[in-house]
């Protein structure tokens, strides 16, 4: 369960298969009371020829960007090229996916949409951005997989993340330098740079101080990006996330704290004290933040219909 989450707070290197910790069970989505709904429009952007084949080798899964919601992005000369991906990898790239929505959207999907694999080699020409490659891959899998979905905004609780003090950041958040000359958008390396992960615009996870805790860091990240993927982070973030911090601009962060396991034994309290902060202290401390429980407006996407695909 930490690690799956850790994935989806980290947004980077988001790769499914038969084992993944997406394969656990969804959560609830909390209290459905849809508000509006709208239909996801058709996207204009397509690939110029694209292949899509079952993967049964048992390969480990790869692609030639990072399949995520995230910024990491190359060159690419207008090829996408993955391989051995369950479908909802390339949902949650082509739709820019939340973790909350993920949560929703895969209780939906039928079983060979959550367990089979696939691989999708498409080709368009020039230089296509990632969100460009995002609506080509809609229109993908519109072509394809016959999905229909729709747009819903419900009212649920939430949480807001703000400042635990009016003006004031945590030691560990800095504004990002605006003169960096290494941060790029090439696909995050595993190296770390002055404590920070190399790789821009996304978090990633990082030596932790001492065994037993979990460390993440980040490198001109938004606070936009810095909240999507919280929910759900294992440490009782069981709700979307908002963000009420006011910062504008991008930010460099480190959070490191003791992971607290669900179901855990009695006297796991006085253990996770003795192995570090929990989430909400290191965020508190380490950043300056806090979570404030209360009720707002989530998009969910919505599945209406979804085929086995059809041959190339």
């Amino acid at each position: 369960m930490r690690r799956w989450m850790l994935l989806l707070f980290m947004e980077v290197g988001l790769v499914l298969s038969a084992s993944s910790p997406f394969g656990l069970a969804a959560q609830g989505t909390g209290v459905r009371t849809p508000s509006t709904t709208s239909p996801i429009p058709v996207a204009k952007l397509e690939f110029e020829v694209a292949s899509v084949k079952e993967n049964r080798t048992g390969e480990a899964a790869h692609s030639n960007f990072p399949l995520n919601p995230g910024v990491q992005f190359g060159t690419t000369g207008g090829l996408l090229s993955a391989h051995n991906m369950v479908l909802l990898q390339y949902f949650v790239f082509a739709y820019k996916m939340t973790s909350y929505q993920i949560q929703s959207i895969r209780a939906q999907f039928p079983d060979w949409a959550r367990m089979d694999h696939f691989d999708i080699e498409a080709r368009t020409s020039g230089e296509p951005s990632k969100d460009e490659m995002r609506e080509m891959m809609q229109a993908l899998l519109v072509d394809r997989f016959k999905m229909k979905v729709h747009h819903e905004i419900r009212q649920v609780p939430v949480f807001a993340l703000v400042p635990s003090k009016a003006g004031t950041m945590g030691p560990q958040l800095k504004p990002h330098p605006v003169d960096d000359p290494d941060c790029t958008k090439t696909p995050l390396p595993k190296s770390i740079v002055g404590g920070y992960p190399a790789g821009c615009g996304a978090g990633a996870s990082i030596p932790a101080s001492l065994p037993g805790r979990t460390a993440i860091g980040g490198r001109k990240v938004t606070m936009q990006t810095f909240v999507v993927g919280l929910t759900n982070l294992g440490n009782n973030v069981d709700r979307p996330v908002i963000d009420k911090t006011g910062y504008d601009g991008a930010f460099d962060y480190t959070l490191e704290w003791a992971p607290e396991e669900s179901g855990s034994p009695s006297g796991a309290s006085t253990q996770l004290e003795m192995m570090g902060p929990s989430f909400a202290e290191a965020l508190k401390g380490q950043l300056g933040l806090k979570l404030v429980p209360e009720k707002g407006a989530i998009d969910v996407i919505v599945l209406d219909h979804m085929e086995y695909p059809s041959a190339n």
